[in-house]
């Protein structure tokens, strides 16, 4: 009895969605994905865009809940371009119990937005800043935003919210991680991350301002200094591929790297404001709309970015695909011509075993000590859905895989008010060593819960 990685799942729907409730922007950043290469600082608002009001938008949420979607980032454009559906929505997926992220330049939060928000529960601000220094920062967003960026940051801080901080990492910025990082910790944001500038399909000098393997290596050691002398909690966001790195420094990156996994059809997916979906919000490659098409039907078509066939024969010889995942297959389209293509930052695929990957919880000692007599039960913060496989155990945004035999266990412990581990020992003949194994998983993943000791 074990959990499992999401590399050896097939899930029965996504477990995050982004939804793009506006094609505005007061921004035109050159690293934006949905970059339309128009004047600097000019929106892109399309009649088609401003006419879907908050009822589409609640159709499309009732969809996402009803097939277990549990986590939903809202985004754009600029979503608080468009407060009057982005505040009833938050609303919205937090009754329906979901957890809710924002993903904004932050550049339009006032004082006032910050009350608003506090109020609604939101899980958390994902806020791009593209580097500690004005000028560099304006100048990749392509507007007068930094200032405005560093106020909705401070108001979102001082409203309690926790805020991330992400860094697109280009030719023009990438020397700026660290002291970004340190301005991030100042201003009482609760995380960074840093990423490369991914293929923005649209955006013509992409080749021309993308990191090279060397620059890359730069930013993730940075990551890893940042880790080591900051108190925030540091990762990057995009998927790199391992064989990136040298087999040597493999080990020592793997904790910012490890964060990386591509979930593109697999366990995450990008609905636009008309509500066509695709498997990520990189890709413009739709597979269907969510209001007018079977869901089990979009699912079955984005089946492929869950199939090793997507990956080239190098990645699936690789010692490391399960945990690295290949890359992100969009850059490899967009690079190398096809989504089955080398990812640009591939050098060869890895031969050197990887080992066991710590996690921040294993690298700390335990702190819960429990008999075979323990009084024990399901946490009330735990929600489930079950799975083909057999089922997964949500606490917040994280996941936990269960096969159909653990998951089975779980289910019964659930129905339980308390129970110890030699009572599950005697109901259900399990092995009390495994048994224990399996509950101590629980106990550090916090789905179980210890009520005496």
């Amino acid at each position: 009895m074990n959990t499992d990685t999401l590399a050896k799942m097939e899930l029965g729907s996504p477990i995050r969605a982004n939804l793009e409730i506006t094609e505005a922007c007061p921004l035109a950043c050159k690293h934006c994905y949905t970059y339309w290469g128009f004047a600097a600082t000019g929106k892109k608002v399309l009649p088609q865009d401003e006419s879907y009001d908050l009822e589409h938008f609640n159709r499309i949420l009732d969809i996402l809940s009803n097939h277990g979607i549990r986590t939903l980032t809202l985004t754009g454009g600029e979503p608080f371009e468009k407060r009057d559906i982005l505040y009833p929505l938050i609303r919205s997926a937090k009754d329906r119990g979901m957890v809710v992220f924002v993903n904004t330049s932050a550049a339009l939060i006032e004082q006032k937005d910050a009350e608003i928000i506090k109020s609604l529960n939101a899980d958390g601000f994902l806020v791009s800043l593209m580097s500690c220094n004005k000028e560099t920062n304006n100048r990749l967003s392509q507007a007068d935003s930094y200032d405005k960026t560093i106020n909705g940051i401070k108001n979102l801080v001082k409203a309690g919210q926790n805020v991330n901080i992400n860094m697109v990492c280009s030719k023009e910025n990438y020397r700026d991680v660290r002291r970004t990082a340190l301005l991030v910790e100042k201003l009482g944001a609760w995380s960074f991350s840093a990423a490369p500038m991914m293929a923005a399909l649209s955006y013509p000098d992409y080749l021309a301002m993308r990191l090279s393997g060397s620059e890359l290596n730069s930013v993730i050691h940075d990551l890893i200094w940042v880790k080591e002398n900051t108190k925030l909690l540091t990762t990057t966001l995009e998927a790199l591929p391992y064989c990136a790195f040298s087999e040597d420094e493999l080990e020592e990156l793997r904790p910012i790297l490890s964060h990386s996994y591509c979930g593109a059809g697999l366990s995450d997916c990008a609905i636009s404001v008309s509500g066509n979906i695709r498997p990520c919000i990189m890709s413009g490659e739709s597979v269907g709309n969510i209001l007018k098409d079977d869901w089990d039907d979009i699912w079955k078509k984005l089946s492929k970015w869950r199939s090793g066939n997507i990956l080239p024969p190098e990645c699936l010889e690789c010692t490391a695909v399960d945990e690295c995942g290949g890359g992100c297959r969009v850059s490899a389209k967009t690079v190398n011509g096809s989504f089955s293509a080398n990812d640009p930052y591939m050098i060869g695929k890895l031969s050197q075993k990887l080992t066991p990957a710590v996690s921040d919880t294993d690298a700390t000692p335990r702190k819960n000590v429990f008999s075979k007599d323990t009084k024990l039960c399901i946490s009330r913060k735990a929600v489930d859905r079950h799975e083909p496989f057999g089922g997964t155990v949500f606490i917040g945004n994280r996941a936990v895989f269960l096969k159909e035999e653990p998951y089975a266990l779980y289910c019964r412990m659930k129905e339980m008010r308390a129970f110890s581990p030699a009572q599950i020992e005697t109901d259900y003949s399990v092995n009390l060593n495994d048994f224990l194994h399996f509950i101590q998983l629980l106990i550090d993943e916090e789905i179980v819960d210890i009520m005496e000791t």
